[in-house]
């Protein structure tokens, strides 16, 4: 499950990630949102640097984590050539919202419906589930020495082990200033550490057999769980996305849609959903492909639906965002709840 987010205020920059994210849980990392001012040449060239090297890096983690999910999504090739030459055709799904004129089909009634079943079967609602609440005691104390920085933790992309006082949190890191979400996270039956600090996220797993802490996933504002197994993503109140993963943190279920305004009117567009077992997505018949729109990045079908069949496709992803926001507040810590005890 590559994650690596964050949020962005630059269209541009995002439009840059978009080129090289594949269906879903499509992972973008943004920066921290910058206040606009007046600035000098020299601010004006520095944070020009930045940019760019935000970019760099926001591109390739999206492109890490496109690696991972392109595989399941991508179409034979065969087949795909042979949608090129029937069907409306677009490289990224971006370009859906900026075509000239939105003069794409809407799904029918028929079409619709089958959507409609299809998001039905999405379980879009999340629980911050427990586990073993009789392990709680000793884990506390196991990521206790992870936060202390006692104990080094293991990076499973690098091979490294790092303390955590020495990893990305910085030297200026503040145990007291971090947020920590103690909860299973993976679904094993076991807690994990969820350690949110400066707008990102870090997921640490403590593996009992091997006797070390592992750094499970990481993320930032721009995704966040909203239970065991279950995240969602958002940008610019217009892309969303859900996923539902396992154990492992592999993809068993993905889907994507977004919403855009002019001065013409509204366009709302859908992706039907993924699964890891491809015998539970729907077939899209030779009529269905009539009405909707090919994109050749993550290989799926997109459809346009009216606002009131929008709205009611992602009514239950809107639910289980409000019931995540108030079930979260059950398993978040300040660092003297959680460790203060412990000292």
């Amino acid at each position: 499950m590559k994650k690596r987010l964050g949020e962005a205020i630059f269209v541009g920059m995002f439009l840059l990630i978009l080129t090289v994210i594949s269906c879903r849980i499509y992972g973008i990392n943004i920066e921290d949102n910058r206040e606009n001012a007046i600035v000098s040449e020299e601010s004006v060239g520095k944070e020009q640097q930045e940019d760019t090297e935000e970019t760099i890096e926001i591109q390739e983690e999206t492109e890490s984590f496109v690696e991972e999910t392109e595989e399941p999504c991508y179409e034979d090739q065969v087949l795909v050539e042979e949608i090129e030459d029937q069907y409306l055709v677009y490289d990224h799904y971006h370009e859906i919202a900026d075509a000239e004129k939105w003069d794409m089909p809407y799904a029918d009634q028929e079409t619709f419906e089958i959507i409609q079943s299809a998001y039905e079967e999405v379980d879009f609602l999340g629980e911050f589930e427990k586990g073993n609440l009789e392990v709680y005691d000793e884990y506390k104390k196991l990521f206790a020495k992870l936060v202390w920085s006692e104990k080094p933790f293991w990076d499973k992309e690098t091979g490294e082990e790092i303390y955590l006082k020495d990893y990305v949190l910085g030297d200026d890191y503040d145990v007291n200033e971090a947020e920590y979400h103690f909860y299973d996270v993976d679904g094993d039956g076991d807690p994990e550490l969820e350690i949110v600090y400066n707008c990102q996220k870090y997921i640490f797993k403590y593996d009992l057999k091997q006797e070390r802490y592992i750094l499970w996933d990481w993320f930032g504002t721009w995704w966040r769980l909203i239970g065991t197994q279950k995240i969602q993503g958002r940008d610019l109140e217009k892309y969303f996305y859900f996923c539902q993963f396992d154990e492992n943190g592999k993809n068993k279920c993905v889907t994507f849609f977004f919403s855009d305004r002019r001065t013409e009117g509204y366009l709302y567009i859908v992706m039907l959903p993924i699964y890891e077992e491809k015998k539970k997505e729907v077939v899209v018949t030779d009529e269905m492909k009539e009405q909707g729109m090919f994109v050749r990045l993550d290989g799926q079908w997109y459809f346009r639906v009216t606002e009131e069949q929008y709205e009611e496709l992602t009514e239950t992803y809107w639910e289980a965002d409000f019931q995540a926001q108030e079930e979260l507040e059950e398993v978040t810590y300040t660092y003297d709840e959680l460790f203060g005890s412990l000292e």
